[in-house]
């Protein structure tokens, strides 16, 4: 038999080590001198392409050896499978070849399982940064960009769309398969449809940081709009929320919602017409309603297979990716002081330029700096007295351009319907002043004072 230096010699079993060798090598330098979390494609070649690499020398090295062990010629070949395995593998430890060969096998292995040990824990860290969800950049570029934006910037994707535990941490993974395969034959849907299918219920996840038990009563809430005219003038609305409480024995309010047993069924996939409600008001009661419209389609069936217990994200269905109107984050920025709302007609030219959507993010950039000239054109003197305040309020322009132009994915501020409020779009309506009850036959309460009261207009 060859020793392991003979073996080595072996162009493929030289050729599979130096994979391997080079690969743990370079995981292991890259893991004491960089940071892999910090750079999504750093990450991406440390964890998964060398990982792969180490496989692949090791299958190779493997391989190596079994093809060109001399006793294979020698085995006759009329022996059975079992007599066959047997005599080929028997390990045979009086030779100094096959001790060398174990040894080799043994330190090597051992350290395989160090660094993939290490490799593993911080593969496992990386992919549950948000660097590692934007990493195939195309696909969800417009959900992380928004999501940077978000009340929930901080938080990492996994907090939310996995949740605490091994069983959904794996499951999530198992399901991700499809994700990569789509993303890799380019068969992705544009834009990415919502809501997720099989996800997991919020009140396991929202609910690790969010107590909607808590007495919050009644919430003052301004809201500012600014109108498309020279003096971008304001229009501001003070509401009194009635958030309330989701105890069960004391609940009211919007969060009413969260405490009673609310069940609906929605005629569509993106669960925006809802056709029927059950409430479960306690003492063995259950109250029905439902939409006169779909009283063919909402049969018993129907409501057994596909009811659907209400909980925080039929609600607050965007409360990250939030993918916001040109004039919506205008007002923001009014408000809030990053653009100047004293300068004539500022509101209106910002709408033309980016709406309706611009074909490129280049083209609506264009369009923003061109904002300038108008000024220059039709108020010299303005343009000449307050030219830092125009290139300040131009530059937060161009930040809205990049929070509302995905002309790629076909992403903007109306495939998202925001289900929180009813101003954009249907939200509570959904279900109020809607529905009606099957007892009774009185619509759904859509009174505005149920969940809000105006404290100034």
């Amino acid at each position: 038999m060859k020793s392991f230096w003979d073996l080595m010699r072996d162009s493929m079993v030289a050729t599979g080590a130096s994979i391997v060798i080079f690969s743990v090598g370079l995981v292991m330098l890259i893991l004491v001198t960089a940071v892999p979390t910090g750079n999504p494609y750093i990450g991406l070649f440390t964890f998964i392409y060398l990982p792969v690499l180490v496989v692949i020398g090791g299958l190779v090295f493997f391989f190596g050896v079994i093809f060109n062990r001399p006793d294979k010629r020698r085995i006759s070949r009329r022996l059975g499978l079992k007599k066959w395995l047997t005599a080929y593998f028997s390990p045979d430890f009086t030779k100094p070849a096959q001790r060398r060969r174990l040894t080799f096998f043994l330190v090597a292995g051992g350290l395989e399982i160090v660094v993939f040990s290490i490799g593993g824990l911080r593969l496992a860290q990386f992919m549950d940064t948000p660097q590692f969800c934007a990493s195939c950049h195309t696909v969800m570029d417009p959900e992380y960009t928004v999501y940077q934006a978000s009340p929930h910037a901080r938080v990492p994707c996994v907090s939310c769309h996995i949740g605490p535990g091994a069983p959904w941490l794996v499951r999530s993974k198992i399901t991700g398969i499809r994700q990569v395969w789509h993303t890799m034959t380019k068969t992705f849907d544009r834009p990415v449809p919502t809501p997720i299918e099989h996800l997991r219920p919020a009140r396991e996840t929202c609910e690790q940081c969010h107590w909607p038990q808590k007495f919050s009563g009644n919430i003052s809430r301004t809201f500012r709009r600014y109108n498309a005219d020279e003096k971008n003038s304001e229009q501001s609305t003070t509401l009194l929320l009635k958030v309330g409480s989701g105890e069960p024995t004391v609940a009211q309010g919007i969060h009413w919602h969260i405490a009673a047993g609310v069940w609906y069924v929605p005629v569509d996939e993106r669960r925006q017409n809802i056709g029927w409600v059950g409430v479960d008001t306690g003492n063995n009661q259950f109250k029905e309603y439902i939409d006169p419209k779909a009283v063919p389609d909402i049969t018993a069936e129907k409501i057994r297979s596909d009811k659907r217990l209400m909980d925080c994200i039929d609600c607050h269905n965007r409360a990250t990716h939030i993918f916001r109107s040109p004039g919506e984050l205008m007002d923001i920025a009014f408000s809030r002081g990053n653009m100047a709302v004293n300068l004539p007609f500022l509101k209106e030219q910002g709408l033309k330029a980016l709406v309706p959507v611009n074909t490129s993010e280049q083209s609506a950039i264009d369009k923003v700096e061109s904002i300038s000239e108008f000024y220059k054109t039709k108020y010299p003197q303005i343009y000449a007295d307050q030219r830092q305040a125009i290139e300040k309020s131009l530059l937060h322009l161009k930040d809205i351009v990049r929070l509302t132009t995905f002309p790629y994915m076909r992403v903007n501020w109306e495939t998202h319907p925001d289900n929180l409020g009813h101003t954009k779009t249907p939200g509570c309506m959904r279900c109020h002043g809607k529905l009606v009850s099957k007892a009774e036959g009185k619509p759904l309460d859509a009174s505005c004072t149920l969940c809000h009261d105006f404290a100034a207009r």
